[in-house]
């Protein structure tokens, strides 16, 4: 015991023996069984007591019935047990203690799922992306979502699936993906014409040729086709193999294969240029003198162009200097000088051509083909046309009344002897020609005459007694009917127009009777001013020596006066006594303008000496009633002996 300031300090030493104590160990879990992860066992909890030495753990795996004591902790699947020691210190035991445990088979997993980029055919092959909690992840190909896999990385172009497995081990489970599809694009192809390449040429009729030789291309063994272009206002469009002229432009197209594109080139433009034709003029020569015909078509050859051809021709209006050519509607015929051109129109193909031929048509000497003739014709007639031809031109005659008289155009129209020329006027083209007079005639007509009926003839009495109409006169006025009975006697017609009408023998039947005597008919000639009223029986009167006064059974057989219109017209009367004689008497009456004083010109109707004109028919009704009888009992005689 210590001192203090109070009192000392007392000390005893007795010996005795303090004996270690125990160590204690215990683990804080019952159970560390673990699954695997690929990670050694972690140490497990122990509470210690006692002991200050540190604990230590030993390892050890089952093999069979007995242990084998590890290195180190382990990590694989596996049955184990686990004996931790506390060596002794100054006043602790030692201790030890042991745990069996168990490293379970694990349950792999994908920690990154499958993926794989796509590549370009030819390209290094692009490596998939996968990774599994355990194990190496291997990758396997197939063409097909549900095909047969292999390790073989394809390389063709096309669609392609791939899938990540980890084998399974005594330590984890094995894994399958699901499959990944990509692509392995197809490479880019390359096609162009070939530098220098042209396809322009002239028409030729052929198809343009393009192979493969023209071209330049990479990648695809694809086919290789070509697409043609025609340029149409402006507008390209599709045609077959071009042949014809034209602007066109060809496409070369690559076809892909099973890893490369198709590609397309750049249009390459061209032209088919038209081809040249030509018109060769093989006749040599137009020339000619003016013989009023066309000048012909000459002779020519074409080529290349089998189109339309045109003849054109054209006259020189201006000088040999300096010609100015004009076209004309057709071809030549009168004098100049002319070219012919001969135009082969162009088409699609070839090239319009042409060529021209000059000549001259020079003035012709005219000559008759025809010598003048005429024949002559009668009075009142159609004039007959003379007939003349000329080598060139119209003929035109003209008429005069003596031989070196004066000639007009002027038909003539009166009868005589008259003489006609023919004459062409000269022109630019030919010379004028002129003939010798011919003479022809225009003869008299016959006259027309109206027939002399009615006539009657004292039985005995001479011709002289019986006054024939006007214009008649008998020729031997001295003759007689002695007997009753039909007479024939001649007279002669004297027409108004004895210039142009021949005086005739006529023949007169008068009817011969006992004697009678013949109605006289008693009326002058008159005249009146235009607008008067015109009575034509006014004053007129008849009589007869058996019957009297007859004035009643006139009658106007003739009456032409037109009181509106001046001029001297004709009234004729007539009138028939019971023995049937007849009579007829002509006056003339004269219409004149009303004169400007009317006290002046008043119209005479003074009655003056009647001018007769009578023509005493004297017929005999008895007479022809007898000649009747006897005709129809003649004619009846001669039936019955039918």
């Amino acid at each position: 015991m210590a001192g203090t300031e109070n009192y000392t300090g007392l000390e005893s030493v007795v010996p005795f023996k303090i004996a270690k104590a125990d160590t204690t160990l215990a683990f804080e879990k019952d159970n560390i069984d673990k699954i695997y992860d690929k990670n050694v066992i972690s140490e497990p909890k122990v509470n210690k007591t006692g002991s200050s030495n540190d604990i230590t753990f030993a390892w050890f795996v089952a093999n069979g019935n007995d242990w084998t004591l590890l290195d180190n902790a382990p990590s694989d699947v596996g049955a184990y047990k686990v004996v931790v020691s506390a060596k002794e210190d100054t006043n602790y035991n030692g201790a030890s203690i042991e745990k069996k445990f168990s490293i379970s088979m694990a349950d792999n997993e994908w920690t990154k799922e499958l993926s794989i980029k796509d590549w370009t055919y030819g390209e290094k092959p692009s490596v998939p992306s996968a990774t599994a909690k355990y194990g190496d992840v291997v990758y396997t190909y197939s063409d097909s979502k549900d095909g047969t896999y292999t390790s073989e990385v394809p390389k063709n172009a096309g669609t392609y699936y791939v899938k990540a497995s980890v084998a399974g081990t005594a330590k984890y489970t094995g894994l399958e993906s699901a499959p990944a599809s990509f692509e392995i694009k197809k490479a880019d192809s390359s096609i162009k014409f070939k530098d220098g390449v042209s396809f322009d040429k002239v028409y030729d009729t052929n198809a343009i040729v393009v192979t493969k030789e023209h071209l330049e291309k990479t990648g695809s063994t694809g086919k290789v086709s070509f697409i043609f272009e025609k340029k149409v206002n402006d507008e390209w469009k599709n045609v077959e193999t071009p042949t014809e002229a034209g602007t066109y432009r060809v496409t070369a197209n690559l076809a892909g294969d099973d890893n490369y594109t198709s590609a397309t080139s750049k249009p390459l433009e061209f032209t088919i240029s038209k081809a040249d034709s030509a018109v060769n003029i093989t006749t040599q020569s137009l020339n000619k003198a003016y013989d009023g015909n066309a000048v012909r078509v000459p002779k020519y050859t074409t080529s290349g162009n089998d189109g339309k051809v045109t003849i054109k021709w054209q006259e020189n209006t201006g000088s040999a200097d300096t010609p100015k050519w004009e076209d004309l509607k057709s071809a030549p015929s009168r004098v100049g000088t002319y070219r012919v051109v001969i135009e082969l129109a162009g088409n699609d193909n070839y090239k319009p051509a042409s060529a021209t031929l000059d000549f001259t048509i020079s003035k012709a000497d005219n000559a008759w083909a025809k010598e003048l003739s005429i024949k002559g014709w009668k009075y009142n007639e159609t004039a007959n046309v003379p007939t003349a031809k000329a080598k060139y031109g119209d003929v035109v005659y003209t008429y005069s009344d003596s031989k070196d008289g004066t000639y007009t155009s002027e038909v003539p129209k009166n009868a005589g002897t008259y003489y006609v020329k023919a004459t062409v006027a000269g022109t630019e083209n030919y010379t004028g020609l002129e003939s010798a007079p011919v003479a022809f005639e225009i003869a008299k007509a016959i006259p027309s005459y109206e027939k002399v009926t009615g006539l009657v003839l004292g039985q005995g009495q001479a011709l002289s007694k019986i006054e024939l109409p006007e214009q008649f006169k008998w020729v031997d006025e001295t003759m007689t009917a002695d007997e009753l009975g039909t007479h024939t006697f001649k007279a002669i017609y004297t027409p108004e127009d004895t210039a142009n009408y021949q005086t005739i023998e006529v023949k007169v039947v008068p009817t011969p009777v006992a004697n009678n005597h013949v109605p006289t008919i008693n009326a002058s000639d008159k005249t009146i001013t235009v607008g008067d009223k015109f009575e034509p029986l006014k004053d007129v009167i008849a009589n007869d020596k058996e019957d009297g006064d007859l004035t009643s059974k006139i009658k106007v057989i003739k009456n032409t006066v037109d009181t509106k219109k001046a001029g001297t017209y004709e009234v004729t009367y007539q009138v028939t006594d019971s023995q049937g004689a007849t009579v007829t008497k002509t006056i003339k009456v004269t219409v004149k303008t009303a004169p400007v004083n009317p006290d002046k010109d008043k119209p005479n109707n003074d009655k003056g000496n009647v001018e007769t004109r009578d023509q005493t028919n004297v017929g005999l009704f008895t007479t022809l009633s007898i000649i009747s009888a006897l005709g129809i009992a003649i004619l009846a005689i001669w039936k019955k002996k039918r």
